[in-house]
């Protein structure tokens, strides 16, 4: 069984993190797993926030992918994303840049798609 990728995307303070928080609490028979995108609190996102570059962001969302949402996907479980590869183009320093769209593109290439975008 295959379970379900749910991405909440937003401006800061939008309301993505408090939705994510009051589904979680609902009562369903799905099994919700809680995951932040860009920022997150994994070693790799402390070092994007310090240091913030395309490399580091890239590679927080590619550790989450394969370290959080793949395995939790297998299980069956549900995954509401905080932000996932839509921040990257808003977030990271000099996004427009050639190189760094040709990174952008080659991550999410390899990323899990999700289900639904909200």
């Amino acid at each position: 069984m295959k379970g379900k990728l749910i991405v909440l995307e937003g401006m800061d303070g939008s309301g993505k993190t408090t939705v994510i928080k009051e589904l979680i609490k609902s009562p369903s028979r799905d099994i919700y797993v809680y995951s932040k995108g860009i920022g997150s609190d994994s070693w790799i996102g402390k070092l994007a926030r310090r240091f913030p570059s395309t490399a580091l962001f890239s590679l927080e969302l590619f550790y989450i992918d394969r370290t959080v949402i793949r395995p939790n996907l297998k299980k069956g479980n549900t995954i509401l994303q905080d932000r996932y590869d839509f921040s990257l183009r808003s977030y990271v320093p000099l996004a427009d840049k050639w190189y760094n769209k040709l990174f952008i593109r080659a991550l999410c290439a390899n990323l899990s798609r999700p289900d639904l975008l909200v």
